[in-house]
C-alpha cells in the first residue's frame, strides 16, 4: 500500500503536502481569484517561500505595478 495515499473503506486519504500541491495547482482556476495574485502565491509556494513577509512584499509589488500602469 502506498504510504502517501491510503484507501480506508473506499475513502482516499492524501498527505498534507499532496493537498497543498493540488490546491496551489488549481488556484488560478478558482472563481474570483485574480490571475496575478494566484501566480504570486503559486511561485512562492513552489519556491518554499510562502511566508507572511513574502506574500506582503509580493502584494505590495503588484500594487505598485498596478498604480504605475494607471
Amino acid at each position: 500500500m502506498n504510504e502517501i495515499e491510503k484507501n480506508v473503506e473506499g475513502i482516499s486519504l492524501q498527505s498534507g503536502k499532496d493537498l497543498a500541491d493540488e490546491f496551489f495547482k488549481s488556484l488560478p482556476d478558482l472563481e474570483g481569484v485574480e490571475t496575478k495574485i494566484a501566480s504570486l502565491l503559486q511561485e512562492l509556494y513552489n519556491a518554499g517561500r510562502l511566508t507572511k513577509e513574502s506574500i506582503m512584499e509580493g502584494l505590495e509589488k503588484l500594487r505598485k505595478e498596478k498604480n504605475e500602469g494607471d
